[in-house]
């Protein structure tokens, strides 16, 4: 119960890190309307889109936070997380939070968001991880006419925002079939991002799902809505969120939003941000590929995985001996195709037990290398086997700490 986690207000300098914010939400005994928006932090304001204006929030880091059961049934917002401290700049850095099961029959402007920003100049939003999921307006109570929004920037007065490397997954219904629900809102295509930008983010809809679409544009319902990532990249000129991508994240569960991934998926890579050198973890993230979201991957390198010589196709199948060997904890491992094909490149230890998959994807003639950080592997003797068009071959790599 209770109507905010945590507020923050006419304060500098302040971190909000490493906390569980749940299970707040609407009281049965409180009437219709009179209840107030629910939300897990609240920065510049508890109210989503205040009428009160924002208080002067400066050089924050709201990071690392796990917040969720974020319930409003009396016809209010609740959001997950509130971006509107007031400042010029203002420079709060909001990243690595994971946030999941946040509704709100919200009606007359009011709504359900991951995260929404409504004030702020130089403010990053950063390597989040967002899933919303299910009925809005469940049961008995009254029917929603509020928009659900993953992420929504409500103000033109928002300025410089960074929206880059984040995972936002939504697919949300509600008993109103023509309420649209979205990923990203925007106020407008004409929206300024000044020295900030919008990049890297994944923004995964239920496709099957008629109520969701990607995006949304304006400031009053309906929103303009933009039915897919291809529509979405076009929204803005000059265009925006070019990397972006569109597909379903591999969350661990549905209340676990760390990744479970096993082999390299590029649909995962991001870019550096300048301040965000760790994940929810605490673990380092790479510097030049970091993973998208709020949980790095230390063990598959998300680097491209390139063809370093000319054009000239080699003559025969090769895996070539990794270097540095021995390593600690990076090594790069060089393999020829001579023509194209299905590549499974396969690290085990000495007993044949499969370690991880660097590579499952069909690839064509030439000679490549990939980047491997055994960060998560102890010390010890390992094997690492090519797979492809009937070719296999296998040699050792030492990993000393």
């Amino acid at each position: 119960m209770g109507r905010v986690g945590i507020f923050v207000q006419h304060q500098n300098n302040v971190t909000v890190s490493g906390n569980e914010i749940r299970s707040i939400g609407s009281s049965p005994s409180i009437p219709v309307g009179a209840s107030g928006d629910r939300v897990g932090i609240g920065i510049g304001t508890d109210e989503w889109l205040s009428l009160f204006g924002y208080t002067s929030v400066t050089n924050s880091r709201i990071t690392g936070n796990i917040i969720h059961d974020i319930v409003e049934e009396k016809t209010r917002s609740a959001a997950g997380i509130i971006v509107s401290g007031s400042g010029n700049p203002s420079n709060n850095v909001v990243a690595n939070n994971m946030i999941y099961n946040v509704r709100s029959n919200g009606t007359f402007g009011e709504q359900c968001v991951g995260i929404g920003i409504g004030a702020g100049n130089g403010d990053k939003v950063v390597f989040n991880s967002i899933r919303l999921e299910g009925d809005i307006d469940t049961g008995s109570v009254t029917s929603a006419t509020g928009s659900t929004a993953g992420i929504r920037v409500g103000s033109f007065s928002v300025q410089n925002l960074t929206l880059m490397n984040n995972i936002v997954s939504v697919d949300m219904n509600s008993n109103t079939a023509s309420l649209n629900h979205y990923a990203i809102v925007v106020p407008s295509s004409s929206y300024t991002w000044g020295t900030g930008g919008i990049d890297f983010n994944n923004y995964h809809i239920n496709a099957s799902n008629t109520q969701m679409k990607l995006g949304g544009v304006g400031t009053l319902l309906p929103y303009t809505a933009v039915a897919d990532l291809a529509g979405w990249k076009s929204v803005f000129t000059p265009n925006r969120d070019a990397n972006s991508k569109s597909f379903q994240p591999d969350y661990t569960s549905a209340s676990d939003l760390h990744l479970n991934v096993s082999s390299q998926n590029l649909n995962y890579k991001g870019t550096p941000i300048a301040g965000v050198t760790t994940d929810f973890d605490g673990e380092t993230r790479h510097n030049v590929a970091p993973y998208i979201g709020a949980d790095e991957k230390l063990d598959i390198v998300l680097l491209d995985v390139p063809r370093i010589t000319s054009n000239a196709v080699p003559q025969q199948y090769r895996l070539m001996q990794n270097y540095p060997n021995p390593f600690n904890p990076s090594t790069t491992i060089r393999y020829q195709l001579p023509e194209a094909g299905m590549v499974e490149l396969t690290v085990f230890d000495m007993l044949g037990r499969e370690v991880k998959t660097l590579i499952r994807e069909k690839q064509e003639a030439g000679t490549y290398a990939i980047h491997y950080n055994a960060a998560a592997l102890s010390s010890g003797v390992y094997l690492y086997r090519i797979h492809a068009n009937g070719f296999t071959q296998t040699k050792k790599l030492l990993l000393v700490k």
